[in-house]
C-alpha cells in the first residue's frame, strides 16, 4: 500500500484534563484534614502537556500554522473544557483535530516526597486518526501504547512518520508483551525503568534497554534522578540526571518526549538528544504544574548555561546549538 505526504507538522495523541496541581504538601492527607501549601498550577494536562511542551520549545506562536504541534483529543464542552481549550489555544496548539464532549476530564495532582498521587475523572478513549486526519498526514506523530495499537493500519499506511510511544502503568499485573504490539510502527519508546524490566522481564535497566532495542530503533528508559539510559541495538549508553532539588514531578515524563521530539526535528543525534530531554524535564520538575513550567528553547538554553560544569557532566551540550535564544 502507497504512503501518504507529509504536512510537516507534529500531532500529539491522547486524552487532555484540566490539571489542578498541588505542591509542597507534607506528606499524604489523611481524612478529615485540610493542608495548606506553598504552591498551585491549574493548566491543561495529559496529551496537552506534550503539545504546550513541544510548542515552548519551537516557540510555536511565532511561527507559521504548519509548524504547530496539532492535537487529536476530545475537549469538553462545559467550563472545565472551555479553560483546557482556551489554554492550548493561548499556547500555539492547533485544535483543527480535536473534537468535543460534553464533560471535560480534570485530574487533582497532589506532590509531596518527590513524588505526586493523583485523582481523575473522566475516560481515557482514544480518537481513531483515520477519523479526523484527512488528505497529508504529520511528519511526526508521540502517542502513548494504546493510541498507537489502535490507530496501527493509519500509521502503518503513512510509512514516513516518526513516531514516539510511551507506555503506562498496567493495573491487571499481566505486563503482556502483546501490549507493545505497536512497536513496529514506532521509532523511539519511552518506558520508565520499572516499566521496561515488566515487560522484558529482565533484572536491569540495561538487560531491558538492550531487549527491547530488538523491537525499536531507539529506546529511552527513564529513571527519575539517576537519568536515562538509552539503546538503539548497538550503542548502549547512560546520561545522567541533574542533581536538582523537585517541586514537583508532574508533567515531567511528557516534557521529556517533548524534547526528544523537538531533537529529532532540529536532527540532533541520540545522546545530545537525550540531554536535551534530560535537561527540559528537569527544568520542568523545579515548579508545580506540569506544561506550565515547561521552558521554551531560550529558557532552557539560559538555565542550562547557568549552571556549574559540575552540574551538568555527563550531559552532551551540543543540543545548546539548537535551541533558539
Amino acid at each position: 500500500m502507497g504512503t501518504v505526504s507529509s504536512d510537516g507538522s507534529t500531532c500529539v495523541i491522547g486524552p487532555v484534563f484540566l490539571d489542578v496541581v498541588m505542591s509542597g504538601l507534607a506528606g499524604p492527607p489523611r481524612p478529615g484534614e485540610e493542608q495548606w501549601v506553598s504552591g498551585c498550577a491549574i493548566t491543561a494536562g495529559g496529551a496537552a502537556n506534550q503539545a504546550i511542551a513541544i510548542a515552548r520549545l519551537l516557540q510555536a506562536p511565532d511561527t507559521d500554522d504548519s509548524s504547530r504541534p496539532r492535537l487529536v483529543t476530545t475537549i469538553g464542552q462545559d467550563r472545565a473544557g472551555h479553560l483546557v481549550a482556551d489554554i492550548l489555544t493561548s499556547e500555539g496548539i492547533d485544535l483543527r483535530w480535536a473534537s468535543r464532549c460534553d464533560r471535560q476530564n480534570v485530574t487533582t495532582s497532589l506532590a509531596f516526597n518527590g513524588d505526586r498521587a493523583m485523582v481523575t475523572y473522566g475516560s481515557e478513549s482514544v480518537s481513531l486518526l483515520a477519523d479526523v486526519i484527512q488528505g497529508d498526514h504529520p511528519a511526526a506523530l508521540v502517542a502513548d501504547m494504546n493510541a498507537i495499537n489502535a490507530n496501527h493500519d493509519s500509521i502503518a499506511q503513512w510509512g514516513d512518520v516518526w513516531v514516539l510511544g510511551d507506555v503506562g502503568w498496567d493495573p491487571s499485573g499481566q505486563w503482556d508483551i502483546n501490549n507493545l504490539r505497536g512497536l513496529d510502527v514506532t521509532d523511539v519508546f519511552t518506558p520508565n525503568e520499572t516499566e521496561a524490566m515488566r515487560y522484558t522481564r529482565t533484572d536491569s535497566v540495561e538487560e531491558a534497554a538492550r531487549a527491547l532495542s530488538k523491537k525499536v530503533p531507539l529506546v529511552v528508559v527513564t529513571c527519575g534522578p539517576r537519568g536515562a539510559v538509552a539503546c538503539d541495538g548497538t550503542d548502549l549508553f547512560t546520561v545522567p540526571a541533574l542533581d536538582i532539588p523537585v517541586v514537583d514531578p508532574t508533567g515531567a515524563g511528557d516534557v521529556f518526549s517533548a524534547g526528544l521530539t523537538f531533537a529529532h526535528h532540529a536532527g540532533l543525534q541520540p545522546r545530545a538528544a537525550v540531554s536535551l530531554a534530560i535537561a527540559a524535564s528537569n527544568y520542568t520538575v523545579r515548579f508545580p504544574g506540569g506544561s506550565s513550567s515547561a521552558p521554551t528553547g531560550s529558557d532552557l538554553h539560559h538555565w542550562v548555561t547557568s549552571l556549574s560544569r559540575d552540574l551538568t557532566k555527563g550531559l552532551d551540550l551540543t543540543f545548546l546549538d539548537v535551541l533558539n535564544v
